[in-house]
């Protein structure tokens, strides 16, 4: 008896013409729809795909080898209902040489078939942790080493930042965390290249990267506060006493917040001038009005609104002037630690070489360096259904 698919999973067997992205809970029948999906690419003897040409990788080895049973019991059932079909004998014959496997173990594959395009040696293996941390060891001392060698005043500025005076394992510490944060990345250097950016690509504090986030998040609060100066001089607008009291204080605070609308497009100093021209005034109350509703609405609005612009004040309380020094002073920092990982990365590399060795890390990169060139697909492309399962 047949399986009763779902709709969804009907769209997601048969959809062609591009990727397909299957999103599900756990226990839903992912795996049941993949291998429908794929039976069925290679079963197709008109438009199908052989089965040596797909490629299916998975995160556990489990994962892979239930796919794996999972397409030959399905084939053997196809076959069973049409045993002299030459096409079906030849897709069970092929299967075995689908790739099949966890996405470490395809990485690998592929670097040891691509060796020679990758200057790596044909036998390379994962080394175990141990050895792992003896070359990082290695690779940090010579970085460090190499560094302190130049002499150069920004990298000793650095020291100074993260080391202390006994030792450097603060720095050492900073560094392989950006080293690992990096290998995460499929170009790790194109993303330090753009980070660097940041403290040159503009002219004044306001059109950093950081002053337009800030300027964003002025204009928001500055939304926020118009709400909460509305709301309570809402309040106490039902109470005539409590108007004729309080209601000119949230009148202040409406042209304080049509002063900051006004300096928003001016800039950072222009900003923070009115910011720390604030002045919340006192909340007057008439007497007996201490536990009123209208009272209490007000003073939460004017409470929130002084804590809305003491945030503010925050946010801008230096000068641009100091702000574009200090940017200044940080893009050092910042060179200078990118530097390092680059340097520590280079002979770490040179270190894994020497020893015949990688890191599931090194695999990726290498394997991505096989089919993508900054961004583009370049010699190595698998043909048929691509598939991924947990």
């Amino acid at each position: 008896m047949s399986r009763k698919w779902t709709d969804a999973q009907k769209d997601a067997i048969t959809a062609k013409g591009g990727s397909v992205i299957v999103s599900a809970a756990a226990g839903s029948g992912k795996t049941a729809v993949l291998v429908e999906r794929v039976i069925r690419l290679i079963t197709d003897s008109e438009n199908g795909v052989d089965a040596d040409r797909l490629l299916a990788v998975t995160y556990t080895r489990k994962a892979a080898a239930e796919l794996r049973d999972r397409l030959k019991e399905a084939l053997t059932k196809c076959i069973k209902n049409d045993p002299s079909n030459q096409f079906l004998l030849r897709q069970q014959a092929l299967l075995s040489k689908a790739r099949i496997s966890t996405v470490d173990s395809f990485c690998m594959a592929l670097c040891k078939e691509y060796f020679y395009e990758l200057d790596i040696d044909r036998n390379i293996r994962i080394a175990e942790q141990g050895e792992l941390t003896v070359m990082r060891a290695d690779a940090m001392r010579l970085t460090l080493d190499a560094l302190y060698a130049e002499g150069d005043e920004r990298f000793h500025r650095l020291v100074e930042t993260f080391a202390t005076a006994r030792d450097d394992s603060r720095l050492e510490d900073n560094i392989a965390k950006l080293y690992d944060f990096l290998r995460s990345h499929p170009f790790p250097e194109r993303w330090m290249a753009e980070k660097l950016s940041y403290y040159s690509d503009f002219t004044d504090a306001s059109d950093s990267v950081w002053g337009r986030i800030i300027a964003e998040y002025t204009v928001e609060a500055a939304d926020y506060l118009r709400v909460l100066c509305d709301r309570g001089a809402g309040a106490v607008a039902l109470d005539e006493k409590l108007s004729e009291k309080i209601a000119p204080l949230f009148d202040n605070y409406s042209t304080f917040l049509d002063r900051l609308d006004e300096a928003v497009p001016h800039g950072w100093d222009q900003i923070r001038a009115v910011l720390f021209g604030f002045d919340a005034g006192r909340l007057n109350t008439p007497r007996g009005y201490k536990d009123d509703p209208l009272k209490l609405a007000a003073q939460s609005s004017r409470d929130l609104i002084k804590d809305v612009v003491k945030t503010l004040q925050k946010l801008y309380a230096q000068e641009e002037a100091m702000c574009l020094y200090e940017i200044e002073r940080l893009k050092d920092y910042a060179e200078q630690i990118f530097r390092a990982a680059a340097l520590f990365d280079e002979n770490y590399s040179a270190i894994k070489k020497e020893h015949g060795v990688a890191d599931y890390a090194d695999i990726e990169h290498r394997v991505l360096s096989l089919v993508v060139d900054r961004g583009g697909l370049r010699r190595y492309r698998a043909s048929g259904a691509v598939a991924g399962s947990r």
